[in-house]
């Protein structure tokens, strides 16, 4: 269990760089920017349910 809370983890400060890295702003994103946001972190290999945490 706590294995799998330590990935989660990882996982959010991976996405969270990669957004800081493309200087990606979720809360001014219009739906078209936040489509093409989720598929570059879906190709990454991020699962759906953890990209929707961070762009909603």
């Amino acid at each position: 269990m706590q294995i799998l809370r330590i990935l989660n983890e990882i996982e959010n400060e991976q996405i969270l760089r990669w957004l800081e890295k493309k200087k990606i702003n979720t809360d001014t994103a219009d739906l078209k920017e936040k489509r093409r946001i989720f598929a570059f972190l879906f190709r990454k290999g991020y699962s759906s349910e953890t990209i929707k945490r961070f762009i909603g």
